[in-house]
């Protein structure tokens, strides 16, 4: 896993890639709705009950981000929170 912060603009990034089965571009629509685990038949090795990112999800919006996604199927994910760099009133 790599993680990593930088600049983009008026926003901080912050990024976590990871090496695991990947994500299917059709199925990542699915990836921040509550109790939704895309994994739970193919790799039942993973575990959870599909909230976390779901809750990422909410919270990076509630501080005026949002949160980006970068997979293909058998080559990782990457996760992007995107956050303002300063707060707006």
């Amino acid at each position: 896993m790599q993680c990593s912060l930088c600049a983009r603009g008026p926003n901080w990034i912050i990024s976590v890639r990871d090496e695991g089965p990947g994500i299917n571009p059709a199925q990542q629509d699915r990836l921040f709705k509550p109790f939704s685990r895309l994994h739970d038949l193919t790799h039942p090795n993973i575990s959870g009950v599909g909230l976390g990112l779901a809750l990422v999800h909410t919270v990076v919006k509630r501080h005026g981000g949002s949160l980006e996604v970068e997979s293909a199927v058998g080559q990782g994910a990457e996760f992007r929170l995107v956050l303002p760099a300063s707060a707006s009133d």
